[in-house]
């Protein structure tokens, strides 16, 4: 799927990425990207904790994704 100038690369494997890792919403079959640019998943993982609990007022689903720059 691509947004922008970046590709979303679904599903994700445990194998190691080159890419970038992000944290995103769906909305409308769109992705919208909610953080910066993580070189590691776990940082983006971390950033999604942050995020889900600075939702509290609705109910989110936040990903975590690896992109590929095109």
């Amino acid at each position: 799927m691509t947004v922008g100038s970046y590709v979303i690369t679904l599903p994700m494997s445990a194998k190691r990425t080159k890419g970038r890792w992000v944290v995103y919403e769906r909305r409308n079959g769109e992705f919208i990207f909610l953080s910066r640019l993580f070189t590691t998943r776990a940082q983006a993982e971390k950033e999604r904790d942050k995020l889900e609990a600075a939702f509290t007022y609705k109910k989110v689903s936040l990903g975590v994704g690896a992109i590929a720059k095109k």
